[in-house]
Parts: C-alpha cells; sequence; structure tokens
C-alpha cells in the first residue's frame, strides 16, 4: 500500500465511525420511539412544574392521565361483561367452558381470591363481579391530584407515585423526610406511571377499607345508575387519616376541577 493509500485510509477511518455512531443513534432513537408507542407502560410523568400553577398544569395533568385512567376501564368494562356472560350462563344452569374456568383463574389470581378460598364458581363470579369494575376518571384524577400536587410532589417525580401508596419491604420506595422514628413503611417506587395506576385500582378493587366503595359501585350497577366519583367517593373514608374531611376534599375537588375534564 502506497503512502497515499495510507493517508486516506487514516482520513477515511475517523469518517467512518462517526458516520455509523450518527446512524446507530438515530436507529436506537427510532426504535426507542417505536417501543414507547406499542407499549404504553413505557409511558414517565411529565414534568408538571414546568407548567404554570393553576389552569394551565391543571390542564396538562388531567390531559395526560385522563386517556390512560379511560383505557384501563375500558378493560375493566371488557372483562366484567365477560363475567355478567359466565355467571347469566352458570344461573341458567349450564356449565362454565374450560376457557370460561381459565378466565376465571386468572382473574381470582389477580384479584387475590386465592386465599378466601370460595367454595364454589358462583361465589368466584360474585366476588370479581364486585372487584373488576370501573373507578370514574374524575375520582381517579382527583386523588392523584391531591396526592401528588398535580404531580408535583417529590414521590410523583422520583417515583412514579401519583397516589401516595406505601410499601414496608426495605427498598421498595422512597423513605418519607417526615417519616415517625421506629416506622418501617416506605411511599413505594413505579417503574412508569401506568404501573401506579395499575396499583392504584388493585388497591382500590381489593383491599378491605375500599369495601365500601364496592358496594355502592355494585348497588349503583343493580338499580341502573350512573357509577360517578362523587358516588364512589363516600367508599374512600379510610384512604387518609383526614377521613370525612379528606373525602370532602375529593369531591370538592372533582366538582371545581369538571371543566378541565374531556367529557
Amino acid at each position: 500500500m502506497s503512502i497515499r493509500e495510507k493517508f486516506i485510509k487514516l482520513r477515511l477511518e475517523p469518517l467512518t465511525i462517526g458516520v455509523f455512531l450518527i446512524a446507530f443513534t438515530f436507529l436506537l432513537v427510532i426504535v426507542v420511539a417505536i417501543y414507547r408507542s406499542l407499549n404504553p407502560a413505557a409511558r414517565l410523568l411529565p414534568d408538571f412544574q414546568s407548567y404554570s400553577a393553576g389552569a394551565e398544569r391543571k390542564t396538562a395533568f388531567i390531559s395526560f392521565l385522563e386517556p390512560i385512567v379511560t383505557a384501563r376501564n375500558k378493560k375493566l368494562l371488557e372483562q366484567h361483561a365477560v363475567l355478567e356472560g359466565i355467571a347469566q350462563k352458570v344461573e341458567k344452569g349450564g356449565s362454565s367452558s374450560w376457557a370460561d374456568r381459565r378466565f376465571l383463574n386468572k382473574l381470582a389470581s389477580f384479584y387475590s381470591l386465592d386465599d378466601a378460598k370460595p367454595e364454589s364458581e358462583e361465589q368466584v363470579l360474585k366476588k370479581l363481579l364486585n372487584r373488576v369494575d370501573v373507578i370514574p376518571p374524575a375520582l381517579v384524577v382527583a386523588q392523584a391530584a391531591n396526592e401528588s400536587a398535580w404531580g408535583t410532589s417529590r414521590f410523583a417525580r422520583e417515583a412514579n407515585n401519583l397516589f401516595g401508596q406505601w410499601c414496608y419491604k426495605q427498598g421498595c420506595g422512597l423513605i418519607p423526610r417526615t417519616r415517625t422514628p421506629g416506622s418501617s413503611h416506605e411511599v413505594r417506587s413505579f417503574a412508569n406511571v401506568d404501573e401506579s395506576i395499575e396499583g392504584y385500582f388493585l388497591n382500590i378493587n381489593t383491599h378491605k377499607q375500599y369495601a365500601r366503595l364496592r358496594e355502592i359501585r355494585q348497588s349503583l350497577r343493580s338499580s341502573g345508575q350512573s357509577v360517578s366519583g362523587a358516588a364512589l367517593a363516600d367508599g374512600l373514608l379510610y384512604y387518609s387519616e383526614r377521613r370525612e374531611a379528606y373525602v370532602k376534599d375529593i369531591k370538592n375537588m372533582m366538582r371545581i376541577n369538571q371543566k378541565y375534564f374531556s367529557g
């Protein structure tokens, strides 16, 4: 190889590496964008502190959360409808299919019915119909706004925790700066917003403290009435140590901020 050829090669090698790095970075950006579009769970919390407090921040917060909650409720309604279909079949003396039983077992495990060990399929269906149901977006957003200061709290920003949910395993979350000496709880960390919302839904739909909320919801359905956030809020008495004052605050937040919702 001549000296001239060696010189040209030396000049081209850095250029080739640079082009490769640029192409690789561009491809990586595209792959991440596609992944996030196909995987809603990849959503992270926006920087709501960058919005002016008041109408601007409220609009951004509600616009971000409402579609996620609506999608979650859509899935719950679909599952609820399947459960009702199976229940009607069983009530008429029919037998559930293998697919029906597989569906019931999966939901029973997810909604923590294993420990209860219900004695019959009818009992499983009754419990699931009570738990597998919607929570109105207005109520979900009001609680998220209340617990996370409209997405600006430390726990929202650092742990994607919008609902103040606790955990008790060391390292499972963030330690509150005002935690009482001797206490062991942490504020749970979530990988993304969708996990936080799913955790909230599961908490409301399974925990014994919110059995009253689920009873109200089931009663409304049985009487053909719409399931409203204002009605279900009465079942949140034990969500906060503030009890009635907390429920009142949540109802006021729903009423005052109703104009920001798309519906």
